[in-house]
């Protein structure tokens, strides 16, 4: 990314602004270190069908923050983007641009592209390599219940043990001891089990079994610090799922915020 995560712009956003009332900035005013990224070829085409299908309004935007008309995207293929011109777009001026859209659960994201041509007021852009999606802060994080645990692979390696200390639909926080193998920001990790114990009420139960929260098909880790205390390593990682998969660990997360048993 060029754009400069430290800075935003203060100009005020006129007509209708297509933003989340919840934000206190517009998505292309906020710095791209509160997005996470995602490299999975196969949610990025889904995201674009789903822009294409359901004809969604998109905002384009300059690396720095400048906004374009509203437009739509017209078709793609697996090298260029087709969108309808925005009348304030300078094809010979704006050679990389950023496409920001909501997606199916309202998440805003934005995709960085570089311009190829315009013809027939069709603006041709680059096919996107990378998605970034906002780190939304309605995905309230809660605390999860003593010895609720983490597996996941790690390339081709399974990592298990993993301390989960909170979680959201958007990602979670877990610890393993620092002498175990670190893993450093940008890490792809894959197939997330994470694993709540049995509640100290179930314990003479001998059917009972410890509940599985919905598989996270893939994550990155976002950010990692010592816990001195604890002597622990601990690590952000964002979750890369589909809708479906959010919502279903969604509706976990708040059968364990309100402290009711899990069903499964």
């Amino acid at each position: 990314m060029t754009k400069d995560s430290g800075s935003a712009l203060n100009k005020l956003v006129t007509g209708n602004p297509l933003y989340d009332q919840e934000l206190e900035r517009a998505p292309w005013e906020i710095a791209s270190d509160h997005y996470y990224r995602i490299d999975s070829p196969e949610l990025i085409e889904k995201s674009l069908n789903v822009i294409k299908n359901d004809t969604a309004l998109l905002v384009l935007a300059s690396l720095d923050g400048q906004r374009y008309g509203n437009t739509i995207l017209i078709s793609f293929d697996q090298e260029t983007l087709s969108i309808d011109m925005p009348n304030n777009f300078d094809v010979n001026t704006v050679k990389s641009f950023l496409i920001y859209f909501r997606d199916i659960l309202g998440v805003w994201s934005f995709l960085q592209v570089n311009t190829i041509s315009e013809c027939d007021a069709v603006l041709k852009a680059t096919y996107p390599e990378t998605l970034y999606r906002l780190q939304r802060r309605q995905y309230q994080r809660v605390n999860v219940p003593l010895g609720t645990q983490a597996a996941f692979r790690e390339e081709e390696q399974l990592r298990d043990g993993g301390m989960v200390k909170d979680i959201s639909a958007g990602g979670m926080l877990i610890a393993f001891a620092a002498s175990e193998a670190q893993l450093p920001p940008g890490t792809s990790i894959s197939q997330i089990a994470i694993t709540l114990p049995l509640p100290a009420s179930s314990m003479d139960e001998h059917d009972a079994e410890p509940v599985l929260l919905p598989v996270i098909r893939k994550g990155r880790v976002v950010r990692m610090f010592n816990d001195s205390e604890s002597n622990q390593s601990c690590y952000g990682i964002a979750f890369e799922a589909d809708g479906d998969a959010i919502q279903e660990l969604a509706g976990y997360i708040e059968v364990i915020k309100s402290n009711m048993p899990v069903k499964v």
